[in-house]
């Protein structure tokens, strides 16, 4: 049980990190990116902080969807062990 414990917190950590540099990245890459578009054009930063944001919303709209249904799936899943469960408790008290 701790070698699988202690393998699950490896396995979470290395995700973590993962992410983390990930998004320091991304954000070093927009921010020197913004500033070079700031300095080429205008109007085209304008145009690509509009585009931004209208994918911003699109992602957090889909954002809480996924995770409105992933909550459902869970809830239905548990539902659903806890009635295998009781089936298969009821089963043994009918076999005893």
């Amino acid at each position: 049980l701790l070698s699988r414990i202690n393998n699950d917190v490896n396995k979470i950590g290395n995700v973590v990190s993962f992410h983390v540099n990930i998004m320091l990245r991304q954000t070093v890459q927009f921010l020197f990116g913004s500033v070079y578009l700031l300095k080429m054009s205008l109007p085209l930063a304008a145009y690509a902080a509009v585009g931004i944001l209208a994918v911003a919303k699109v992602s957090a709209v889909y954002g809480r969807f996924a995770r409105t249904m992933s909550n459902r799936v869970q809830k239905l899943l548990a539902d659903g062990s806890a009635i295998a469960e009781t089936s298969f408790r009821m089963s043994e008290t009918v076999r005893s």
